[in-house]
């Protein structure tokens, strides 16, 4: 007989099922260790050609997986000042981009340098590679300003839920308060 639930099995660490249903906490988060799953590491978008011969087409995109990696490979600065730095700067960029839209808050945090470009390069990244709404731009900012209305609302979209991600893998890897990481980063040379 099949089990209800993932735990005791053998194959739970490396089950797609496992990962995409019953998401578990990243391995060495510090914050989400206690909780038994965390928030789901997709997304489902709807392309420009929505329509196909009768057939609606969705787009299943893992977005949880890029943040992982993104967050795992931006240094967190030697403080945890530096890491708060990165955390409050992915938690206030959300925000930002449905007050302001996603072209005024990117363009911010592209000029200001240090943690916030990190972001930016990050969202960049992820909105400019193939099958993205920005593939063929070598960079956001030229994207938003050559594409359509429909294209800007998806990469909003897009950018909102990869955020979402970002901030929650951020705030699991901060160090502790007071705690010295070893690698330089992100924000180094920041006031």
């Amino acid at each position: 007989m099949a089990a209800k639930t993932c735990n005791g099995c053998m194959f739970k660490e490396g089950c797609i099922y496992n990962y995409l249903f019953e998401t578990p906490p990243p391995p060495g988060a510090k914050r989400m260790k206690s909780y038994p799953s965390v928030p789901h590491p997709y997304v489902f978008t709807v392309p420009a050609e929505r329509e196909k011969e009768n057939c609606y087409v969705v787009e299943f995109v893992l977005v949880g997986k890029y943040a992982l990696e993104k967050v795992e490979g931006l240094p967190q600065g030697k403080s945890s000042r530096q890491a708060q730095e990165l955390v409050s700067q992915a938690s206030s960029l959300p925000a930002m981009i449905r007050i302001n839209g996603l072209g005024q808050a990117v363009a911010f945090y592209r000029m200001k340098g240090g943690v916030h470009r990190g972001l930016y390069e990050l969202l960049s990244g992820w909105l400019c590679a193939g099958g993205r709404p920005y593939a063929g731009f070598s960079d956001l900012i030229e994207g938003i300003t050559q594409s359509d209305m429909h294209t800007y609302r998806m990469a909003q979209f897009e950018a909102e839920q990869l955020l979402s991600w970002v901030k929650k893998f951020a705030k699991a890897f901060a160090p502790e308060q007071g705690q010295v990481v070893e690698e330089a980063g992100v924000g180094e040379g920041s006031p």
